[in-house]
């Protein structure tokens, strides 16, 4: 469908080479000629336009292969440093891992030889007391009943001896209330003035009292 303005100058055109008897020289009618025209100025029109877009997409498009390569190479430049930072830091990994299984290995060595050292002088303290762990501790539960039993005796003795000396205060008591007695059977005598029975009973007296 044709526009106004477009029917316009193909009306304009037709008149023109009319006036001028311009379709003669083919023996063409002028209507055809302005139509031919018209459709030539189109054509040239979408080929200018199509020119037109293609240039711009074509300079948009080295321009965005010129940012494409600049980026790529700007990554591969990265791409490259990531890759010797990560070989660096696997090397520094795998020295840290060397040295620290190498510390482990000396000090599983060190605590061996400690086990080893400590085996030998258990060894050498049971060699020396001539009993392994287990008679050590039953001997010592025998002496500690036996210290209890020997305790148990001391106490029963201590009794006994209690009631011996208990026994004997009594025993010296009696007498001495005998002998007291018997002062002042002396004392108190026939011979009542007599200077030994005086001096018998000063005697006997303070052995009572006391």
């Amino acid at each position: 469908m044709k526009s106004l303005a477009t029917e316009s100058l193909e009306a304009d055109v037709r008149a023109s080479l009319n006036a001028h008897n311009a379709e003669n020289a083919s023996d063409t009618p002028d209507f055809i000629l302005a139509s031919y025209l018209m459709a030539a100025l189109g054509a040239f029109n979408v080929a200018v336009r199509a020119r037109d877009r293609t240039s711009g997409i074509a300079a948009e498009r080295r321009a965005d292969v010129a940012k494409l390569d600049a980026l790529i190479r700007t990554m591969s430049i990265e791409l490259d440093d990531y890759r010797e930072a990560h070989k660096r830091a696997l090397e520094d990994r795998e020295a840290v891992e060397a040295e620290m299984d190498k510390r482990l290995t000396d000090l599983a060595h060190a605590n061996t030889m400690r086990i080893g050292e400590w085996a030998r002088e258990r060894t050498a303290l049971c060699e020396i007391i001539g009993v392994d762990r287990d008679t050590t501790w039953v001997g010592l539960k025998d002496a500690a009943y036996r210290l209890r039993a020997e305790r148990d005796e001391a106490d029963g003795e201590h009794a006994i001896v209690q009631a011996h000396a208990q026994t004997l205060f009594d025993d010296l008591t009696a007498l001495r209330l005998r002998v007291a007695q018997y002062a002042d059977e002396i004392a108190g005598g026939p011979d009542r003035s007599s200077v030994m029975a005086k001096q018998i009973r000063a005697l006997l007296v303070p052995v009572v009292s006391s």
